[in-house]
């Protein structure tokens, strides 16, 4: 009576798709156990009660909620489920304050971006998913910082020097002021450096020996500003950093998670499969036998034989504006005590 009722109400309303799975949908409401309408929901999907219950009790990986499947997601490259809410503030969070390169599953941490195909392939699927569970600001970003990991492949793309921005240079051979549209200081083309009046018409070494030579701040900074103002770039993407004394040659650019050697730029990498040895080895890059890695912790006098013996000069005192900046902390150091 009752209950063949009900089976024909459900047919009838939500167009099941046949008396026994409008029964086992009956079975599951009675239980009193799950939501109503993620009982029609799973009876669409399955077949056979115990099928249904399954469909029904999925966890969340990373709130350890239990939820219906189709309350979960799942990322293209692993099979981790992960709730809607979770999913999307994990994402909101990463998209706001972190690289591109961290937009992985939160629960394994897969795919492995540093593979170029699977990279594509991956975040082409995951704006489809993002744009449907994402505010439109924030999806809004996600795109921008997918545009951008794609212009700083181009040759002529070039970092502001003031902001995060980016900017492309139509005439790089014409042209070497770049004006950011955000935040309007200019930077230039070649060098990388904020530009300068004094940069007009001269080019980017005629600037840096005028700054030597002119710029108080320059001189005063002493070794210090030499540093900053050659620094290195990353290889990958470009972005420009003030190199610094010491410290490890293993250098991890914070714009695209590149990682290389500071003194090479030849490539760290983790899987490596050039040689045999390489599995055992980690994390490792190959050096060429001139790169700084192999000579940086020999002593002095190893390095000064080694270039006499190659015919190169050096110098073994330091740069004058060096010097003053020494005498100046030494003056500071002596004033404090």
């Amino acid at each position: 009576g009752d209950i063949e009722r009900n089976i024909r109400m459900l047919l009838c309303q939500f167009n099941l798709p046949s008396w026994g799975r409008a029964e086992q949908a009956v079975k599951l409401i009675e239980s009193g156990e799950y939501e109503f309408d993620d009982i029609i929901e799973a009876v669409r999907s399955c077949q056979g009660l115990e099928s249904c219950k399954k469909y029904l009790q999925h966890e969340c990986q990373v709130c350890t909620d239990v939820l219906p499947q189709h309350k979960l997601l799942v990322l293209t490259h692993c099979s981790c489920e992960v709730c809607v809410s979770c999913m999307k503030q994990y994402f909101t969070i990463t998209i706001r304050d972190k690289n591109i390169k961290d937009m992985v599953c939160p629960v394994c941490s897969q795919p492995d971006l540093d593979d170029e195909d699977a990279e594509s392939e991956f975040f082409n699927l995951l704006d489809i998913m993002l744009k449907s569970i994402l505010d439109n600001e924030v999806h809004g970003l996600f795109q921008q910082k997918l545009r951008d990991r794609t212009l700083m492949k181009l040759p002529n793309f070039r970092w502001c020097s003031h902001c995060s921005s980016g900017m492309i240079n139509d005439q790089p051979d014409r042209r070497l002021k770049m004006v950011c549209a955000d935040c309007g200081h200019i930077t230039c083309y070649k060098c990388k450096k904020p530009w300068e009046d004094q940069h007009e018409n001269i080019t980017c070494e005629q600037f840096q020996a005028w700054k030597e030579l002119n710029d108080p701040e320059f001189q005063a900074a002493g070794l210090a500003a030499i540093l900053n103002e050659s620094g290195i770039d990353c290889p990958n993407c470009k972005f420009r950093y003030a190199l610094a004394k010491g410290g490890c040659m293993h250098f991890k650019c914070v714009q695209c998670k590149h990682e290389f050697c500071s003194g090479c730029y030849n490539t760290f990498r983790h899987n490596c499969t050039r040689f045999a040895s390489c599995g055992r080895k980690g994390l490792h890059a190959h050096h060429p036998r001139d790169c700084l890695f192999y000579m940086r912790d020999r002593d002095p006098v190893q390095l000064q034989r080694l270039l006499q013996d190659n015919g190169v000069e050096f110098d073994t005192e330091p740069p004058h504006a060096a010097q003053q900046a020494e005498v100046q902390d030494d003056d500071y150091r002596n004033r404090c005590k």
